[in-house]
């Protein structure tokens, strides 16, 4: 609870509107929230986001994987590039895995 108040700066109304030298990329938890959240935010698409995220340096593969997985939430008709997604690695693995666990939280929703 000591550091619920780091996390106030998100709920502010102009949060989205922060510079980006304001905005922290270090991992450390909070900072990764508030730069995945100032992320989706300051973009209009899922990739803009990603990108966004990822330029911001530091530890970019958690906050640009966090900032996709916020902004898909918030963008329910757009997705990741195609191009990208064919730059998977064993995308037959990651299918099983994840259409597993869609099917999997899909029934749950149902109950």
């Amino acid at each position: 609870m000591a550091e619920l108040p780091q996390y106030d700066e998100m709920f502010k109304n102009n949060f989205g509107m922060t510079l980006r030298r304001d905005i922290k990329s270090t991992g450390y938890v909070v900072d990764t929230l508030l730069a995945s959240t100032w992320s989706v935010l300051a973009s209009t698409s899922i990739d803009k986001a990603i990108i966004l995220a990822a330029n911001l340096g530091d530890d970019t593969d958690t906050i640009a994987s966090i900032t996709a997985t916020i902004s898909s939430c918030e963008n329910l008709n757009d997705h990741v590039n195609d191009e990208w997604k064919g730059q998977l690695r064993n995308p037959e693995l990651l299918s099983s895995i994840i259409d597993r666990f869609a099917e999997k939280e899909a029934s749950r929703a149902l109950v």
